[in-house]
């Protein structure tokens, strides 16, 4: 990876961070799997941006700010069907929402509208060995 694509990288992680921030109310500062989410979110745009997108362009940033807020509920809400809360004297229980769920669906609804940014994950190159 050249320097000018590695700054690129940096520049959209720090974008992507900064938009999870702002829309979900995440704190600021030292948040590792807010950074964590905002690193996986701007490497996975990066590698399937066509080579003519530009990466400051609003569609593709809120296509990136959805696979990043996705990747951080993958990282710090409990698992659908994960018992969250139990109350042993009228037994009762409760379970996870589905926040995943919600945030997959807008995740994909963004990318999908994005889609002529983007490349197909799916794309697959065959040569002759």
């Amino acid at each position: 990876m050249q320097r000018a694509e590695k700054e690129g990288l940096r520049a959209l992680e720090r974008e992507l961070r900064y938009r999870m921030e702002r829309l979900h109310s995440l704190k600021g500062g030292e948040d590792v799997p807010a950074d964590l989410a905002a690193r996986l979110a701007a490497e996975r745009l990066f590698a399937r941006r066509r080579s003519d997108s530009v990466l400051t362009d609003e569609c593709l940033l809120a296509a990136g700010e959805a696979e990043a807020y996705y990747q951080y509920l993958l990282l710090t809400e409990p698992q659908e069907g994960t018992v969250t809360s139990f109350k042993a004297g009228d037994v009762s229980y409760s379970t996870v929402g589905n926040a995943v769920e919600r945030a997959r669906q807008r995740r994909d609804l963004l990318a999908a509208q994005a889609g002529d940014l983007l490349r197909d994950p799916a794309e697959f190159v065959f040569r002759r060995v």
